[in-house]
């Protein structure tokens, strides 16, 4: 096999294995929301239409959410740039730290598009020239459709909560029962903690190799809203959810 066979060998292998990755994640979500109810009953979506958009180069696949038919088209724009500028970070992102990146395929999945918000979760999967094994990268983003308003995860919590403790607390605990092996000890969040929302759910979530092993994927950690309920803001977007 010469070096061109070769590489379209791996680009070919590689996209495979980025399909069955993103294949796999929207399955887990999709058996998550059967088992939460949500998908049995009607449930109050947002009043617009999201699209998928493509940017594609040589060997390079990102596929990223567009609102369409918002009523507010100055808060639409916000709103699509926001999404589209979150994608494209990760995708820079994922160039700039993969040498020689011979393929990338990234994605999205939409975990809560209801009472006017919306989290969108994004993954890309990259393969480098000569690498055992790809590589993942993850983001997310929450904004609330009114005001194109994108909220951090301090802004889920009432002030001088202590929602940084809490919130390491029940991770700690879920590490433990889950016998999760760690590369290093896992002391607390940070102050700018990745993070998603479902209709019941705050997700945490860390990047490979930030606290786990390639082969253990990226940990999430899924909090159920009433385990914190005393510290939510029920002015803030969790509080529109409960």
């Amino acid at each position: 096999m010469d070096r061109k066979e070769y590489l379209k060998y791996q680009y070919n292998y590689h996209k495979y294995i980025s399909k069955q990755y993103n294949r796999l994640a929207n399955y887990h979500m999709s058996i998550s929301n059967i088992y939460n109810n949500k998908l049995l009953k009607k449930v109050n979506t947002n009043e617009f239409n999201i699209v998928t958009k493509k940017f594609l180069k040589p060997n390079i696949e990102v596929r990223y959410p567009q609102i369409t038919n918002l009523e507010n088209k100055l808060v639409e724009q916000q709103l699509n740039k926001k999404l589209k500028d979150r994608a494209f970070s990760l995708m820079e992102d994922q160039e700039r730290d993969q040498y020689n990146l011979v393929y990338m395929d990234a994605s999205y999945n939409i975990k809560l598009n209801e009472k006017n918000l919306l989290s969108i979760y994004f993954n890309n999967y990259g393969y480098s020239k000569g690498a055992a094994h790809g590589g993942m990268l993850t983001n997310s983003i929450t904004l609330d459709i009114k005001n194109a308003k994108e909220y951090e995860i301090k802004d889920l919590f009432k002030p001088n909560s202590k929602y940084k403790k809490r919130l390491s607390d029940i991770i700690k605990k879920q590490i433990k029962e889950k016998d999760i092996y760690l590369l290093g000890e896992f002391e607390s969040i940070n102050n700018n903690q990745d993070y998603y929302l479902t209709n019941d759910k705050l997700v945490i979530y860390f990047q490979v190799y930030e606290y786990t092993p390639y082969a253990y994927g990226i940990p999430k950690f899924d909090i159920d809203y009433n385990l914190i309920s005393d510290i939510i803001d029920m002015k803030g977007p969790i509080g529109r959810l409960i």
